[in-house]
């Protein structure tokens, strides 16, 4: 992890025993044992809950068999024929057709 050899942890552990002596040491390297170990759990814990959320999404992916090529191909298409579910009149009066009146003639 941190590619350190024998004779380098060696050097470690004389200095930290030095600066904290004997009886603090134990408790201090246990102490970091606890942390590491809670690390560890945190770590495990989020990837479990990203693996929770993007399993339906994994499953979505392996269910489709579109490929880009063929979305785009379908985007194209249609943006080529817009599909217009409802009348069109090209010179309404959009205001007029709201309030449900006709303007005659001699307007």
């Amino acid at each position: 992890m941190f590619n350190l050899n024998g004779g380098e942890i060696i050097v470690i552990a004389l200095v930290a025993l030095l600066l904290l002596g004997p009886k603090q040491l134990v408790s201090t390297a246990r102490n970091l044992g606890r942390a590491y170990r809670r690390l560890l759990g945190y770590a495990e814990d989020f990837r479990s809950a990203i693996e929770t959320v993007t399993e339906p999404l994994d499953e979505l992916k392996a269910k489709s068999n579109l490929t880009r090529a063929d979305f785009l191909q379908n985007i194209k298409i249609a943006d080529t024929n817009p599909v217009v579910d409802y009348p069109v009149q090209l010179n309404a009066d959009p205001v007029d057709d709201y309030l449900g009146e006709k303007k005659s003639a001699d307007d």
